[in-house]
């Protein structure tokens, strides 16, 4: 029924699920016969450890796997460990300081090229975790978004950037600063990243401007400072 399930395909090689209760995953598993799609996305849904693997039986070649709302962070380190993913998106997720710890053991030895962990509360001690293991992974792309960072978090983020692979940072919402701001610059120019968005982070202009001094000498390509209290010729709003 319409009312607990819509099945649909948004293009040739993309899929999205959305499943209202548990009934839906008896219709689910019939439905889903497709074992070569590489982006799948499951949105509200009730899933158990049958559906798990289900998906990582049904789904090898998967690459990209958005999951929104309800799952166990137990659930999610299993998906990691029996798949081929390159991007997991678990934003909105709260799985809490604890669970971005157990996800970044898991990290070095995934597939992992792109993670996103948009609103998932993992405050300093989860930052700090995802950052001491950056240089043994994949990771190009990291989505950090109002997540509580700290400066502490920050800086242990900052401490890895010239030596990992991360090319696009997302630190938006999350009350970095201007010492936060500050701190990123001295490593601009020794690191890879291409796109950078600091969105809503209280930086003022000295922040912002020890960013654009270092520009000329780094890799950006993409700055993103809206809705910071920077004001025109370096004045605070």
């Amino acid at each position: 029924s319409e009312n607990f399930f819509s099945f649909t395909r948004t293009c040739k090689d993309v899929m999205t699920i959305i499943a209202y209760n548990w009934s839906a995953q008896n219709i689910l598993f019939k439905c889903i016969q497709k074992p070569n799609n590489p982006v799948l996305y499951v949105k509200k849904l009730l899933l158990n450890d049958k559906i798990y693997d289900y998906l990582t039986v049904q789904f090898p070649n998967c690459t990209c796997l958005n999951l929104k709302y309800t799952i166990k962070v137990e659930s999610i380190i299993i998906i990691i460990k029996q798949s081929n993913l390159t991007t997991l998106n678990i934003s909105n997720i709260d799985i809490k300081p604890e669970g971005a710890i157990a996800i970044a053991k898991e990290i070095p030895q995934s597939q992992l090229t792109c993670l996103y962990l948009s609103c998932c509360h993992i405050g300093t001690e989860g930052i700090i975790a995802i950052a001491e293991v950056l240089h043994q992974s994949k990771l190009t792309e990291l989505d950090l978004t109002y997540n509580q960072i700290g400066l502490n978090g920050l800086n242990a983020i900052i401490m890895e950037l010239p030596k990992c692979k991360l090319t696009f940072l997302d630190l938006s919402v999350n009350e970095i600063g201007c010492d936060g701001a500050i701190s990123i610059a001295k490593v601009l120019h020794d690191c890879n990243l291409t796109h950078l968005n600091l969105f809503s982070n209280n930086i003022r202009s000295n922040g912002a401007t020890a960013i654009a001094k270092v520009l000329p000498n780094c890799k950006l390509i993409s700055l993103g400072l809206s809705a910071n209290w920077i004001y025109h010729e370096g004045k605070d709003r």
